[in-house]
Formats: C-alpha cells, sequence, structure tokens
C-alpha cells in the first residue's frame, strides 16, 4: 500500500518559503499532468489492442509508484478534495 499527498502548495504565499514552494507546485502539476497522460494512454490501449502506445512512467516519480498498480492488474483508490474557493 502507497500514499501520496500533493497538498498543501495553494498556500504559498501565507510561508516564508516562497520560492520553494513554488517549485513544489510546480513539480506537482507536472506529475498530475503526467498521471493523466498515462491514464489517457491505458485507456486508449484498452479500446485499441492492435494499436498499443507506450505509457509514459518514467516522466514522473508519481507514475513510477503507480506503474505497479496498472501493470499487475493492481488496484488503486484517489481520494480528490477539490477547494471551491476562488
Amino acid at each position: 500500500m502507497s500514499f501520496c499527498d500533493l497538498a498543501g502548495s495553494e498556500r504559498w504565499g501565507k510561508t516564508d518559503g516562497y520560492v520553494e514552494r513554488l517549485k513544489e507546485a510546480g513539480k506537482i502539476n507536472t506529475s498530475l499532468l503526467t498521471l493523466g497522460k498515462c491514464i489517457e494512454t491505458l485507456r486508449h490501449n484498452q479500446q485499441h489492442p492492435d494499436n498499443v502506445r507506450v505509457v509514459p512512467y518514467r516522466d514522473s516519480r508519481l507514475t513510477r509508484l503507480f506503474q505497479s498498480f496498472s501493470m499487475e492488474y493492481g488496484r488503486a483508490c484517489m481520494i480528490v478534495y477539490v477547494n471551491q474557493c476562488a
């Protein structure tokens, strides 16, 4: 069982580590974008078994973590909280 906490980047303006928080937020956004690409590619491979694409697991640490779940018929659960404030 693995846990990933991607929260906290929205509070970068309230902390002293301004530059560090911006870097962290950028890395989180990149990881989530790569995760979306992996999920999209997996879905494409399910719908088109004759035209299989390579899943870009190596592009992010987060996607490397989920690689074993998707390749070994494992289960993954994502708990998502979206803040409604502007």
